[in-house]
């Protein structure tokens, strides 16, 4: 996941540890509450997603992303 700055924070993000997997789901929370689509990787977005306490409505518009990413991508895979 690449650190962006869209959105306010509260402090220092540049030496988050994002491989820390609290660390890296606290992140992906933040992103989502703020609406910063163009920095959150879509396999975090997969492990984590369950987990997040977000939104009920974002919740569900991600996880129908996340079936679609997969049927499009395995289409994809099966037409090459």
């Amino acid at each position: 996941m690449t650190k962006t700055v869209l959105g306010i924070w509260d402090y220092n993000t540049e030496n988050l540890d994002l491989t820390d997997p609290e660390v890296a789901a606290w992140y992906l929370k933040r992103k989502i509450d703020v609406s910063d689509w163009a920095a959150i990787d879509y396999r975090l977005l997969k492990k984590y997603l369950s987990r997040l306490d977000i939104d009920p409505d974002k919740k569900c518009f991600l996880k129908n992303f996340i079936k679609w990413h997969e049927h499009s991508h395995s289409a994809s895979k099966r037409d090459s």
